[in-house]
């Protein structure tokens, strides 16, 4: 990837749930829980590209560390309209 697309979720100390891009000054979400946090940052991963996504637990400590895909792969889109258009014309399917 030719940007930073990596993100961290951390409990700051009024016990807000935080979701920053690494290197960033700023928080790009702040959620009253984890859970929360954690489906803004994948959403956030999947439209820029995919990246890591590193999770600490209320003691600081990392918790889990996950590495979200893209979330439109043109390829495998591809694939799917190539499929659909052989069912249609009663052929097996074809990958290219």
């Amino acid at each position: 990837m030719g940007k930073n697309n990596d993100r961290m979720i951390y409990r700051r100390n009024d016990e807000t749930w935080v979701n920053q891009r690494e290197g960033a000054s700023k928080a790009s979400g702040v959620h009253s829980t984890q859970k929360e946090a954690m489906n803004e940052a994948k959403k956030m991963l999947q439209n820029s590209g995919g990246g890591e996504l590193t999770v600490k637990g209320v003691d600081g400590k990392i918790s889990s560390k996950d590495t979200i895909p893209p979330g439109n792969d043109p390829n495998s889109t591809l694939v799917i309209c190539i499929w659909r258009l052989h069912r249609v014309a009663d052929q097996p399917p074809k990958f290219y």
